[in-house]
């Protein structure tokens, strides 16, 4: 194995920009752990030779794992596509977790008033939204704190916007359910 000669003393170090966090979210599973993989060669000689074995052991059982969860969606598929029986219990599984869905947002209805776990909700997505870290989620916490939304928004009005927000996105999951049912319903005749 070919070592590397150290730099000069005085010797600017010459690094190449760093991934930004959007670019790391923006790569697949793999390609994540293939860039780990360089990393860890690029930097080795700075590591305790054990660590980077650890560390590049860790790195493939993880690849090797992604490799086999990939096979086990093709057997999968396979399955399913010369088992006609495997297809509905498939369907019939998914029907159910769909439902389970359905029910667990209240069956899609829209809300109407505007309650005191309501409003804590939509503190909360505001705050998360913005960046801001506060002990409660109440108005008064945001106003204690001096993280309001600009003058022209009102508690009230923040109130009805997230209202507005959550209906909008409940009356998305509905059609999404609506059209997921009819394809699984279709895939059983």
């Amino acid at each position: 194995m070919k070592q590397k000669t150290p730099p000069e003393p005085g010797t600017p170090m010459v690094h190449e920009p760093s991934p930004t966090m959007e670019q790391w979210r923006n790569l697949e599973p793999k390609q994540v752990m293939t860039k780990m993989t360089q990393i860890m060669d690029k930097y080795k000689q700075n590591v305790p030779e054990h660590l980077y074995i650890e560390i590049m052991n860790a790195t493939k059982a993880i690849y090797d794992k992604l490799d086999d969860d990939d096979d086990d969606m093709d057997a999968i598929a396979e399955e399913v596509a010369t088992d006609p029986v495997k297809l509905i219990y498939e369907v019939r599984a998914r029907m159910a977790l769909i439902e389970k869905a359905k029910k667990d947002m209240n069956d899609f209805k829209p809300v109407k008033r505007i309650t005191k776990q309501f409003k804590e909700l939509a503190i909360r997505s505001y705050c998360i939204n913005m960046g801001i870290r506060i002990p409660i989620y109440t108005w008064e916490c945001l106003v204690y704190y001096r993280h309001t939304p600009n003058e022209n928004i009102s508690e009230k009005h923040l109130y009805q916007l997230y209202k507005c927000h959550h209906n909008l996105k409940l009356k998305k999951y509905q059609e999404m359910y609506n059209i997921e049912k009819n394809i699984l319903n279709m895939m059983l005749l």
